[in-house]
C-alpha cells in the first residue's frame, strides 16, 4: 500500500485503525439504546483523527495537544468497555 500522508507511516495509527474495526464490531453487538455505544464510537473516531492531526503538526505545541487528546480518547474507550 502506498503511503501518501504522514499519519499513514505511524505504527500507532495502524493499531488505531485495527482497534476501530474491533470497536465497531463490539458496538454492533450492544443494544443501540445504550449511550455507551455512541460514546465508544465517538471516542474511537477521536483516537484516529487526533493521531492524524498530530502527525501533520509534528512536535509543535498543537501536535502534542492532539496526542494528549488521542490518549484521553484511548482511556475513554477503556472506560466504555469496562462500564459495559
Amino acid at each position: 500500500m502506498t503511503q501518501f500522508f504522514p499519519h499513514e507511516k505511524l505504527d500507532v495509527y495502524a493499531h488505531a485503525l485495527g482497534f476501530a474495526k474491533t470497536a465497531t464490531a463490539l458496538i454492533a453487538s450492544w443494544p443501540a439504546v445504550m449511550a455507551v455505544s455512541d460514546q465508544l464510537g465517538r471516542a474511537t473516531e477521536s483516537i484516529v483523527t487526533n493521531l492524524a492531526k498530530a502527525a501533520r503538526l509534528r512536535a509543535t505545541e498543537n501536535g502534542i495537544y492532539c496526542l494528549e487528546c488521542s490518549l484521553g480518547s484511548v482511556l475513554e474507550c477503556a472506560a466504555c468497555q469496562e462500564s459495559r
